[in-house]
């Protein structure tokens, strides 16, 4: 269940028993993350309730709201420690690591994209083994892990990376008591001062 242009919950529903992420990248400004970012390379971090997440924490939050655990996540290794931080017992496969380290965090979004581009991936037959295994071993477990929830009321604030170096960013809040409204909300941008 993926795709364009849907929007969250990405045909996602109560009729899931378990959700598994595959191809996942870490969120913005990770260290050590493959083509780190957060919905574009514009995004320079985005929170809900104070804590900063990607597509990732979004993605098993949406499925949280359907009561569906999410028990496996494969993609780079920053994103498979960006997972376990939030669900501990999740099983993660690390396919890919990335060569460069520090964040990107205050480059336009023209300079993150190039970033952190280059990785050591896995042979591909590894690392369908490995996705495997850790999802078989994810949906054994479903029982064990915990959907990722964060508790309403929500305040979501987004910033968005300068256009041009020296210029300043762009930050928008929304805020919902319902975790889908509050990731389908348009977002106003204001200069931040």
């Amino acid at each position: 269940m993926a795709g364009r242009p849907l929007e969250y919950p990405f045909g996602c529903d109560e009729n899931f028993d378990a959700a598994i992420i595959i191809g996942q990248h870490a969120k913005s400004n990770t260290n050590g993350g493959h083509l780190c970012h957060t919905g574009s390379f514009e995004v320079e971090d985005l929170t809900i309730n104070g804590i900063s997440l990607g597509e990732l924490g979004c993605n098993m939050l949406f499925a949280a709201y359907f009561r569906i655990p999410t028990v496996m996540v494969s993609g780079d290794k920053a994103a498979c420690d960006e997972t376990l931080s939030l669900v501990p017992n999740i099983e993660a496969a690390a396919v890919k690591e990335e060569l460069k380290r520090g964040s990107a965090s205050g480059l336009t979004g023209e300079e993150n994209k190039l970033f952190n581009g280059a990785a050591i991936h896995l042979h591909h037959k590894k690392a369908c083994e490995l996705i495997r295994e850790k999802a078989k071993r994810g949906l054994e477990r479903l029982r064990e892990i915990k959907p990722f929830c964060i508790e309403p009321p929500y305040e979501l604030i987004v910033k968005l990376r300068p256009k041009e170096r020296g210029k300043p960013m762009r930050i928008a809040r929304v805020r919902s008591n319902d975790i889908l409204e509050l990731l389908r909300a348009p977002r106003r941008y204001e200069e931040m001062t």
